[in-house]
Parts: structure tokens; C-alpha cells; sequence
């Protein structure tokens, strides 16, 4: 039996062309909303080691895109589509990428159970309503014609084939071209990976994606050689290379073990993996408190103020809770920094148990990777309650203090985060039952009812999260005064109106976010009401038997799916030449591892009515 090939099968192809697809419409639709969509892709910020890479200037152009950036164009795909189409095309898309982007996580999970499997088919059955869906409407809307890198690619084709004397070359100009994914075998083949999975266990077990980066390094050994007897210069130059790895593992090894004074770098050295957090020993880079605070007076983002509250709190035994505790001026003399120092760092390494019983590491940094993720502390009763805060850090500190209180200490090293924090747009719903991320945004800085800036506990950070502007809604200069030095350079002194929290940014953010994985034990209290609404599309797949079923959901009626069996051929020998001729686009590439306001209404489309939150009510009762 046949197991399910998830690269091939899904990443270059169903999900390869529906992109491509979308392109199309893009193009179709005019105006410059394709210029927008290589603009937002530059602004999305890398995430992990690898996990989100940075993104080409052009990516409509899909030249050199391998499996792993179609995967991270998928796991970032929302942001970047809303608001370039009009309603309702503009919330068929931003479903289908929602989806798309669930199925795919559930489809690469490296542990299941069968609360797992059951959301997974209920969401394989959403995944071919919601294609039939877009396909039905959207693609039927839109008069869509190849682009100009599928013009480029048959030609390069036709050129190679004329060169060998066999084949004609096509007239000048584009075709014109369908969305036929939906009846291809590949996209129908999506339908027995939660079967594959229970009986042959997790589709990393039999991913082709193994070999494919094999084949990768054998082609680069292989332009090396002379191409004659190609296979034993082949196993020469891998023999070199692993001489030279472990020559070059050997001088790392040395490096760290002659580092005379690590109390003078910054650099951080292995992190082990039963602590919690790590931060460098480096004394080198230092603020003076009283110079510092008299430098920013004028900064809203000025901390010294509410420094000495912070490790009152902590040194007084307070657990967090989101709120600092405010103390006399006469508690607050009780707290001294030893040379009026306070030292600054710039990386922040946080370890966590994944999913699947594993420790796993980010790494936090204060020129790029910011964000970070906490547990909430909110009312459990309330009915808009999220498990999580945000925020985003701006400095990285440790200082030496003495504690003249009650309970008299030594001079002890305390770490913490200087922090700003985002709060969520409570006017935007969101999550798997409603098709959308949650949305957050920075506070106010001007607002006395906000605590915009704050004090972190590193020991609360959970981990690292990846925040997408929602480039839809545009930038803004009201939250902060453009010159305060919580702005990053790149910044220019603006914030983007909100942000999306990208929860399909790796496997263990997407079980952050269903709840009560394996080893997520200190989330489970708090992710109690995500587990909650998991469950219940789960168990919708049971109680789906019969009954009407409302039209504006994304569920639609067999007869709107059914077609005549000699078109169906026909349409699915189209699909795959369709597909085929795709496979010329970047045939070359590796393959690699890993509302506010008023929307614009289609033409002809100003009766249609959107679908209601109640219509989104679970998976299985769209």
C-alpha cells in the first residue's frame, strides 16, 4: 500500500498551484495589488533558526523557490492576502489560507492522538468544501491568464525541445487558465493522510523530503567532478567534507574552552537544557542609572521610575500577574544598584518542552526577533478570555542589587526584560472555529489607563512568537512619539496599526494554540478554552448527519460538487497538464527542508451576504 507523499503530493503541488492561482487573480484584478503583496512579503520578519526565512524582493516572480519557501509562504499567507481582493472573494481567501494552513500543520505532526486525528479529518473534509468553494466563486469571477514567469518557463521549454528537432513552438501570447486542482488525484489523495496516519504513524516517518536534500548535496559534489567516473569523485569530495567538519568542530571547541574572561563578552556559550532561560555574564556593556534616566526624561519608555517597584515585587515573594506593584518612595530608597550600574545584553536564549517531548531553544534577540509569548492572567469566566500575552522586548538587562529592607539580603544578580506590551483588538474575533488569527496591537503610550511599558520576569517568558503587521490596516504614529527609543531604526519612528499572531508558524505554535498538548503542562489551566473549542470541532464530525445545512457556510451541497463523469475526465486530464506545465517553473529549484472600515464590494457581488460568526461555529456546521 501506497503511503502518503505530503511534499510532492501537497507542498509542490496542491498548495504550489493554488498560489500560483492566486497570482493569477492578482494579476486579473489590476491595479498594483501585486506589487503590494512583493512589498508585504519583504516586511514579514524572519522567525526562528530557519523556521520563517527571509522572504526574495520578488516572490510573485517565483524564481528559485524550493518546497520549503512555498511552506513558509503558506504558514505566512494571511497577512499578506487581506484586503488586496473585495468582499467576498477577500473572506474565500483568507479561509482557504487558514485551512490550508491547519491541514498542513496537522499533516506534519510528529505526535498524535485521537483528539488529533479527529480534528484532522473534519479539518481534511473543511479543506475540500472550502477549495470547491474558492474554485465555485472566486475562480469562476475572475478571468485569469498565465503569467508572465509560466510565458518564460513553456518558452525556455519549447526552446530546448526545438533544439533537439522534435516539437513546435506555440503562438505568441498567454492562455487563458482554470483553477483545476480540485480535480487532480493529488488534491484527492489528501483525503487518506489521517487514515495513513493511524495505520503507518506520523507522516515524518515516510517523508520524501529526506532524499530530496540528499539528491541536493549529491548535485553539488557532482559539479565538482568531471563527469567522468563520477561516482567515486563523488565519495572523495564527501570524505573531504566530513574531514573538514570535524576539523572545524575540533577549532570551535578550542575557541570556547580559551575564552580567558567571559565576564567581559557577551557572546553566550552552550545553554543547558534544564535551564529555563539563559543570559550572558558579560559586565562589558553598561547604562549608570541617574545618567540614563536624566538621557530619557522625556521618553515615555523612560523605566528607571518603575525599575525599583519591579524588584521590590520580586525580592517581596509577589507572583506576577500582570500588574507592578507600586511602592512608597521611602520602600523604594530600601533598593540600591551596585555602582549605579545597570549591564545590557542582546541575546536572550528560552528553552521548552514541544509537543512531542522535546526541548527545543529560541533565541531572542534585540536587533531582529523581539516577540515574545506569556501566560495571561485574566478573568477564566470571561467570554472573550485568551490564554496569552504579548510582548515585545527592548532591552535585555541584569543588575546587582542590595536590598535594605525588613529582609536584609547580600548583593544578588537579578535579570529582567524591559518590555512593550501588545494588547488584543477585542473588535476582531478569531480563532480555528471563526477562520482567523488573533489580532493584537501596541497600547498606547499617552493613555494613563494603559500600562504600555513594563518589567519581565524572564522566568515567565513561555517562548519566542512571530507577529505579522496586518499590513491591511496600515501604520500609524499615535501610539508613540516617533523619536522615543523604543522604535527600532527600521521602524522610521511609526508602529503598524496591529499585528497578526502567526500561530502556524512552526508545529509546537500551532499545539500552543489547540491546547492541552503532551507536554504543554504548564499551559494547560490557561489553555483550557482553546481546548475547549478543539474539542468540539472534533466531535462535530459525529453529529454531522443530515440535516440543512446553511449555504453562506463554508460547507456546500453535493450537487454543487457533482459533475458529469465524462467531463470529469475530461477536466482532470486538463488538471494535469495544467499541473505538469507549473512543474516548469522553477523545475530547476532544490527542493529544501522546511475590520475596520468599509471593504470594497465586487461588481455584481453587492447583494451577497457575508457569512455570519454563527455560520463558522465549529468546523463541521459551516
Amino acid at each position: 500500500m501506497f503511503v502518503p507523499d505530503l511534499l510532492h503530493e501537497f507542498e509542490l503541488s496542491v498548495w504550489k498551484n493554488t498560489f500560483v492561482h492566486l497570482l493569477r487573480i492578482l494579476v486579473a484584478r489590476g491595479g498594483d495589488t501585486i506589487q503590494m503583496l512583493n512589498e508585504r512579503f519583504r516586511w514579514v520578519p524572519m522567525f526562528g533558526c530557519g523556521t520563517i526565512r527571509r522572504f526574495p524582493a520578488n516572490v510573485a516572480d517565483l524564481k528559485r523557490i524550493a518546497a520549503r519557501d512555498y511552506e513558509d509562504i503558506l504558514q505566512c499567507a494571511i497577512p499578506i492576502f487581506e484586503g488586496l481582493l473585495p468582499s467576498p472573494h477577500n473572506e474565500i481567501v483568507l479561509d482557504l489560507l487558514y485551512i490550508m494552513a491547519t491541514w498542513h500543520g496537522y499533516a506534519k505532526f510528529r505526535l498524535h492522538t485521537d483528539t488529533t486525528l479527529g480534528i484532522f479529518e473534519t479539518v481534511t473534509i473543511a479543506l475540500g468544501k472550502i477549495v470547491c468553494r474558492f474554485a465555485n466563486t472566486t475562480c469562476e469571477y475572475y478571468q485569469t491568464r498565465e503569467l508572465k514567469c509560466e510565458i518564460s518557463a513553456q518558452g525556455r521549454y519549447e526552446a530546448r525541445v526545438a533544439a533537439k528537432g522534435n516539437g513546435t513552438t506555440r503562438t505568441t501570447g498567454s492562455k487563458a487558465k482554470k483553477y483545476k486542482v480540485h480535480h487532480t488525484y493529488k488534491f484527492h489523495r489528501l483525503g487518506d493522510y489521517p487514515t495513513a496516519i493511524q495505520r503507518f504513524g506520523t507522516s515524518d516517518n515516510y517523508s520524501t523530503q529526506t532524499g530530496e536534500l540528499e539528491h541536493r548535496r549529491v548535485k553539488q559534489f557532482y559539479a565538482r567532478t568531471n563527469k567522468i567516473q563520477y561516482t567515486q569523485q563523488i565519495a572523495h569530495h564527501e570524505q573531504h567534507k566530513c574531514l573538514l567538519n570535524s576539523i572545524n568542530t575540533r577549532l570551535q571547541a578550542a575557541q570556547l574552552a580559551a575564552q580567558s574572561s567571559p565576564q567581559n563578552d557577551d557572546s553566550l556559550p552552550p545553554t543547558l537544557l534544564r535551564q529555563h532561560h539563559h543570559i550572558g555574564e558579560s559586565n562589558r556593556e553598561y547604562d549608570y542609572v541617574t545618567q540614563w534616566a536624566f538621557d530619557h526624561h522625556d521618553d515615555p519608555a523612560n523605566f528607571i521610575p518603575r525599575l525599583q517597584d519591579h524588584i521590590l515585587s520580586r525580592l517581596s515573594g509577589h507572583a506576577f500577574d500582570g500588574d507592578e506593584h507600586e511602592y512608597t518612595n521611602l520602600e523604594c530608597n530600601t533598593v540600591s544598584f551596585v555602582n549605579d550600574r545597570l549591564y545590557t545584553h542582546k541575546w536572550l536564549r528560552v528553552n521548552y518542552t514541544t509537543y512531542n517531548m522535546q526541548r527545543a531553544q529560541d533565541t531572542i534577540s534585540i536587533n531582529n526577533q523581539r516577540d515574545i509569548m506569556v501566560l495571561a492572567h485574566e478573568d477564566d469566566t470571561e467570554d472573550n478570555a485568551h490564554p496569552y500575552w504579548y510582548a515585545h522586548i527592548i532591552g535585555i538587562y541584569h543588575a546587582y542589587v542590595r536590598y535594605k529592607g525588613s529582609r536584609a539580603t547580600q548583593t544578588q544578580r537579578m535579570e529582567y526584560l524591559w518590555v512593550r506590551w501588545l494588547g488584543r483588538d477585542m473588535r476582531h474575533r478569531s480563532g480555528f472555529s471563526l477562520c482567523r488569527l488573533p489580532r493584537v496591537g501596541f497600547l498606547p503610550s499617552n493613555d494613563p489607563n494603559y500600562n504600555a511599558f513594563g518589567f519581565l520576569d524572564p522566568a515567565e517568558v513561555i517562548r519566542a512568537i512571530h507577529l505579522i503587521p496586518a499590513f491591511a490596516h496600515g501604520r500609524t504614529t499615535t501610539l508613540l512619539t516617533p523619536k522615543s527609543m523604543a522604535h527600532r531604526p527600521q521602524d522610521e519612528g511609526q508602529d503598524w496599526e496591529y499585528y497578526y499572531v502567526n500561530m502556524f508558524a512552526d508545529r509546537d505554535m500551532i499545539m500552543q494554540f489547540v491546547g492541552r498538548a503532551i507536554r504543554h503542562i504548564s499551559t494547560h489551566h490557561a489553555s483550557q478554552r482553546l481546548t475547549q473549542e478543539t474539542a468540539e470541532i472534533a466531535a462535530a464530525r459525529h453529529t454531522h448527519v443530515g440535516g440543512q445545512e446553511d449555504q453562506d457556510s463554508l460547507w456546500v451541497d453535493e450537487e454543487d460538487i457533482q459533475v458529469d463523469a465524462a467531463q470529469a475526465i475530461v477536466d482532470a486530464e486538463e488538471g494535469e497538464e495544467d499541473m505538469e506545465a507549473m512543474d516548469l517553473i522553477g523545475q530547476d529549484d532544490d527542493v529544501d527542508d522546511d475590520d475596520d472600515g468599509e471593504q470594497e464590494v465586487a461588481p455584481g457581488l453587492e447583494d451577497s451576504e457575508e457569512p455570519e460568526d454563527g455560520d463558522l461555529e465549529g468546523f463541521a456546521v459551516y
